[in-house]
Formats: C-alpha cells, sequence, structure tokens
C-alpha cells in the first residue's frame, strides 16, 4: 500500500487546511492471487465551523470477485462531515458511478448510493441517531435493474443513570417492504456483568388483498458475568 499527501494551512477566512492526497495499493490472497488494485487520487478540506470535505476519485479499480475479473470500476465519492452546535452532529456520503453487484452471479453495474446521518444529542443522557441509506444499481451492459430502494433508521437511547439504558431502534426496509422495532433495556452493574431484555418485532407489507402483517415476533433475556480465578 502507498499513501502520500500535502497538507496546505491558509490564512483566509473559509480554510483551516486542505491536503491533496494519493491512495494505491495492490491486493494478494495467500494463494498468491491478486485480488484488487486501486490507485485513488483524493482532495481533502476542513473548513471553518467544523466542516470537513472528502472528494475521492477511483481511477484504477479492479478486482476479483468471486472468481470473475472486474476492470475499470471507476466511480467518485464524497463526504461531509459538519457539528454546527454541540446538539447536532450531520454526515452525508454520495458515491456515484460503477459498482461490483456482489450475488451469486456477479455483475458490473453503474448506479449510486447516499448516506445521510443525523446524531442530536439535547441533553447528555438522551440522543436520536437518524440513518437514510439509499442504492441504485443496474446493469452496465444489460440494464437490467439489479436494486434500487432505500433503508430508514432511527436509533433513541437515553441513559436513566450510570447503570440502566434504554434504547429503541425502528426501521423501514424498502427493498423488502419490512418495518423492524428492536426495545432494549440494559443494567449494567460494572464493564463486566450486564443484564439486558428486550424483544424483536418485524412485520411485512405482502401487497393487496394481504396487507401488512407482523411475521417475527421474540424476546430475549442475556446476563453477562464474568468469573474471575
Amino acid at each position: 500500500m502507498f499513501n502520500q499527501w500535502y497538507s496546505f494551512y491558509p490564512n483566509n477566512a473559509l480554510v483551516d487546511m486542505w491536503a491533496p492526497e494519493i491512495d494505491a495499493g495492490i491486493h494478494y490472497n495467500y494463494d498468491g492471487v491478486k485480488k484488487e488494485q486501486w490507485v485513488l487520487p483524493n482532495a481533502y478540506a476542513q473548513l471553518k465551523g467544523q466542516i470537513n470535505i472528502n472528494a475521492v476519485y477511483f481511477l484504477i479499480n479492479d478486482e476479483l470477485f468471486k472468481g470473475v475479473q472486474f476492470r475499470n470500476i471507476n466511480r467518485v465519492s464524497f463526504n461531509l462531515n459538519s457539528r454546527p452546535s454541540s446538539v447536532l452532529s450531520l454526515n452525508g456520503n454520495f458515491a456515484f458511478g460503477r459498482f461490483i453487484n456482489r450475488s451469486d452471479a456477479p455483475a458490473l453495474g453503474t448506479g449510486h448510493t447516499i448516506n445521510l446521518t443525523a446524531l442530536i444529542k439535547p441533553t447528555s443522557q438522551f440522543q436520536i441517531e437518524l440513518d437514510f441509506s439509499r442504492a441504485r444499481l443496474k446493469g452496465l451492459d444489460t440494464g437490467e435493474l439489479f436494486f434500487d430502494g432505500y433503508i430508514a433508521r432511527s436509533v433513541g437511547i437515553y441513559q436513566f443513570t450510570s447503570e440502566f439504558l434504554l434504547r429503541l431502534i425502528g426501521q423501514y426496509d424498502q427493498f423488502n417492504n419490512r418495518i423492524d422495532i428492536y426495545p432494549l433495556f440494559s443494567y449494567k452493574l460494572n464493564p463486566y456483568t450486564i443484564f439486558y431484555a428486550g424483544s424483536t418485532y418485524s412485520l411485512t407489507d405482502y401487497g393487496t388483498p394481504f396487507g401488512t402483517n407482523q411475521t417475527v415476533r421474540q424476546y430475549f433475556l442475556k446476563l453477562q458475568y464474568l468469573f474471575r480465578t
């Protein structure tokens, strides 16, 4: 692997630091077969107001996946991080171009991925994380649509005390038309002794005429304890 960058620290009202960078590498498995090679020029900038931007171009990106050699998997990727206040943090990742459809019959396709995250922490005890992930990919040569959909997810955590914690996860998976709900309660006596109680619920939309029905419901208890000898 090879990684090299050069940092600039301009004295202006917008940019604290920026750096052009080159990342390259070749990966072999233990049998001596070359699995992948890449050359990724990119640029990073740290702006005022705790804003970070990174842009990457997959100039050379070849990979051997499930016995199929894929070449010229070119795409661009952008990442944006911002923390406008102590209460709110934002992150966005965007990629456009060529990807491998990693199925039983792998193929090269064109599409995009989008990932957005917001972390809201109004108090030291309570926080909410909101995530949205979208992906679309169609065949490069055939135009066949491999997948197109999104997953929206929220995670709420309330720390009642240093020992008691309640977490609730809610998720909608458009790929499978499913809603998942995961409540969890934990009591931590010390870092090695923890008690968990929770459940999982899943509802699937089967469309007309069946509608939405519950498909999974589970309850679980877990006790973790470290014995010292």
